[in-house]
């Protein structure tokens, strides 16, 4: 995103909207790392149980 934004910061001096073009985007990623790992720590938490309650899924068994 900076690339692209790098013409209009050089030639127009725009810092504000460079600037905060990169720090939009860290920000997004921040939150999307926040989100997958709440997803993984959530589907952990889903196997262990099943795994304590004996049960199988077909998408658990290996069909050979």
């Amino acid at each position: 995103m900076a690339f692209f934004g790098w013409e209009k910061f050089s030639n127009e001096g725009k810092y504000l909207e460079y600037f905060g073009i990169i720090g939009v985007t860290l920000i997004i990623i921040f939150i999307l790392r926040i989100v997958l790992k709440r997803k993984n720590k959530f589907r952990e938490e889903t196997r262990k149980r099943r795994e304590a309650s004996g049960r199988r899924f077909l998408r658990d068994d290996q069909i050979l």
